[in-house]
């Protein structure tokens, strides 16, 4: 919180004020929902949104820590990672749940597409601290070996995921390969000299 939301805060404000002054508009709602990360409806600045999901994954991983046993906290945690399936069934055989659009808007959010994203690198975090990802890439050149490695896979995603399921909960499946194996590479590539301002970058 310290780290992230004081200067999300700042940035903000800075660009509702540079805003006001450039185009005389201060769409306040839009800037008020963005300083709180309030999770229905638009805001300004439109990135804000992605902050959203962040918190929402951080504030959901930090209760299940908290006050649920191992058990439940994994039954928990896996509910929530597949939520976007349970979301998809329930809107397609109940119609009446997107009936009340404030609702609708709210509970894609909590059970969106995104968590997918978040189960993948969760689920790799796990094999990594049980060892099965322990493998290291050695090389003295880490920046050109993560770029060339992880460029294809990031074109590759897009092509598949967009021209094939655009927009739709498999796109996000396809992404979570491709994003699981770009991190796979990053946790077992290794350098075997002192990092240098370009690896860093990579």
């Amino acid at each position: 919180f310290i780290r992230i939301i004081p200067f999300m805060w700042a940035c903000i404000i800075g660009y509702a004020l540079l805003r006001l002054v450039g185009r005389g508009t201060l769409p306040a709602v839009s800037y008020l929902r963005a300083l709180t990360l309030f999770p229905v409806g638009e805001v300004e600045p439109s990135v804000i949104w992605t902050l959203r999901h962040e918190i929402l994954f951080h504030s959901i991983y930090c209760l299940a820590i908290l006050y649920y046993s191992v058990k439940q906290r994994w039954a928990g945690l896996t509910l929530w990672f597949l939520s976007p399936f349970l979301w998809l069934v329930l809107r397609l055989t109940v119609p009446a749940v997107t009936v009340n659009a404030f609702i609708d808007e709210l509970c894609t959010f909590l059970f969106s597409k995104f968590n997918i994203l978040f189960g993948t690198g969760f689920l790799i975090g796990i094999l990594h601290m049980k060892g099965y990802l322990n493998t290291r890439w050695l090389t003295r050149h880490g920046f050109f070996v993560s770029l060339l490695s992880t460029l294809p896979l990031i074109i590759a995603a897009h092509i598949i995921g967009n021209e094939a399921t655009a927009n739709t909960i498999w796109e996000f499946m396809i992404f979570s390969v491709f994003a699981g194996l770009s991190l796979i590479i990053g946790i077992t590539l290794d350098t075997n000299r002192p990092i240098t301002f370009a690896d860093k970058v990579g």
